[in-house]
C-alpha cells in the first residue's frame, strides 16, 4: 500500500517542498518518488503528479518484496 507524504522543510537558505508517494517493502525499507512544488506549478500539481505515480510505485515495492523470499 502506496501513501502520500507532504514535505516542506525550511533551511537557512532553501525551502523545500513538495509530495512524496512511498510504498514500504520491508520495514523500515520503502520505495519513494519525491515531487518538488517549484518543478510542477505548486503543491497541486505536485500533488497531482504524486497520485500518478502511485501505482508504479506500489508495482515496484511488490516487486522488491516478492525478491526477499
Amino acid at each position: 500500500m502506496a501513501y502520500l507524504v507532504r514535505i516542506q522543510r525550511q533551511r537557512a537558505q532553501s525551502t523545500t517542498r513538495g509530495w512524496q508517494v512511498r510504498a514500504y517493502w520491508a520495514a523500515p525499507r520503502y520505495v519513494s518518488r519525491f515531487f518538488a512544488a517549484a518543478d510542477r506549478g505548486g503543491m497541486r500539481g505536485a500533488r497531482a503528479s504524486a497520485l500518478e505515480a502511485k501505482p508504479e510505485v506500489e508495482r515496484e515495492a511488490a516487486l522488491r518484496r516478492r525478491s526477499m523470499r
